[in-house]
């Protein structure tokens, strides 16, 4: 990891990065890429020396229906609501709008 962040000096306050470089795999450098542009992108992390990996569920593919947060409450409504169309009906004034919506394979129960 690398940060443009030098070491504060007791003359200046420190100065906040606003570029970290990381070493991800493929798919983590796909998630990053997608988060970036979806919004904001946070850096938290784990003590030094932290050998306990996060318990994580491999996805074998990133799009947007496994990283936002809204396609992920909508996919969960829709398997609530047993809705198969995978449809959102958006009403704007006198206009209705009928909108697919893609299912994650979980929410499809595949």
């Amino acid at each position: 990891m690398a940060v443009d962040q030098n070491a504060k000096d007791e003359d200046r306050p420190a100065k906040v990065a606003k570029t970290v470089t990381l070493e991800v795999t493929q798919e983590g450098a796909q998630i990053l890429a997608l988060v970036d542009r979806m919004g904001d992108l946070t850096l938290a992390l784990r003590r030094l020396g932290e050998k306990d990996a996060p318990v994580s569920v491999p996805v074998p593919l990133t799009t947007d229906a496994t990283t936002s947060a809204v396609v992920k409450k909508l996919n969960e409504i829709n398997k609530k609501t047993k809705n198969a169309g995978g449809t959102i009906r958006m009403y704007s004034g006198s206009q209705v709008v009928n909108v697919p919506v893609r299912m994650d394979a979980e929410s499809a129960g595949e």
